[in-house]
């Protein structure tokens, strides 16, 4: 699978020592991780993992300490923050829809959804935002540009139609709707006038 390196990606910050350990954990034995990843989340343990990046937005921003509750996607809904492995990177992006076996996410700062996240990949969903000494809830999306809120349905329900026929060609459209939204001045006027 090739992946367009996404300077918006939200992923866990390495810099933080127990950080480092559980994405080394995640991302190098994924065996391994499922196995325990599953006791943990029987046991409804979570995890608190530091972001960075910019693709949720004012949601969860660069330097955000999570609370995620262990689980795979079948604990997940439609409008969680869902914190998955993709390739060598662990990224925290909203659900916006799903399968039988995927999640259709996309961080709240972009149009173009990811592409569709293996409920084996998943590691749990964010229960809340750590503040200095409070813990907060998970913050719902914001309203979006009318353009995005128009095209937003057709985006989703074309991804899961093009999963449905082919993982491949649902990595195609979603490559095709990434490279629309990094090229495309409309997009690019829509983000300002956020």
């Amino acid at each position: 699978m090739t992946q367009v390196p996404d300077k918006f990606a939200t992923s866990v910050d390495a810099s933080r020592e127990p950080a480092r350990a559980l994405a080394d954990l995640f991302l190098r034995d994924a065996n391994q991780f499922q196995r325990i990843g599953r006791q943990l989340a029987e046991a409804r343990c979570s995890v608190d993992i530091p972001i960075t990046g910019l693709s949720m937005g004012v949601s969860l921003p660069s330097g955000a300490l999570i609370r995620v509750a262990l689980g795979d996607g079948m604990s997940c809904s439609v409008g969680d923050i869902v914190v998955f492995r993709q390739d060598s990177s662990i990224v925290a992006h909203r659900a916006l829809g799903h399968t039988r076996k995927h999640l259709i996410t996309r961080g709240d700062a972009r149009i173009a959804p990811d592409y569709p996240v293996a409920f084996s990949q998943v590691i749990g969903r964010v229960v809340g935002v750590l503040q200095s000494t409070k813990t907060t809830l998970s913050p719902p999306m914001l309203r979006r540009h009318w353009f995005t809120r128009l095209v937003d349905p057709l985006f989703i329900s074309t991804t899961k139609f093009a999963l449905w026929l082919s993982p491949s060609l649902s990595e195609q459209w979603v490559d095709l709707l990434t490279w629309m939204e990094r090229v495309s001045p409309l997009v690019a006027r829509i983000h300002r006038l956020k």
